[in-house]
């Protein structure tokens, strides 16, 4: 997965280790989200690709993939 600010002259690769791509759209998005790149209304309208949810063989919902909870800021950290 890619991504790109312009405005900020910023681009972002990301390679999930396991080669999966189901996790990628999670971990981009809350590296976007921690940036500042993605506002509420965004955030709102992307929630199926930000924490997109599993369902098993009968279309029953049995989780969510998140990011981990401790998931390390790298946006502009608080002062003081």
């Amino acid at each position: 997965y890619t991504a790109a600010w312009l405005e900020r002259g910023l681009g972002i690769a990301l390679k999930v280790e396991d080669g999966a791509t189901r996790a990628s759209s999670v971990a981009l998005m809350a590296l976007l989200e921690d940036l500042g790149a993605v506002d509420a209304a965004a955030r709102e309208r992307l929630n199926d690709v930000a924490w997109p949810v599993l369902k098993n063989h009968a279309g029953t919902i049995v989780g969510r993939i998140e990011p981990e909870p401790d998931w390390p800021a790298i946006g502009p950290q608080p002062t003081g």
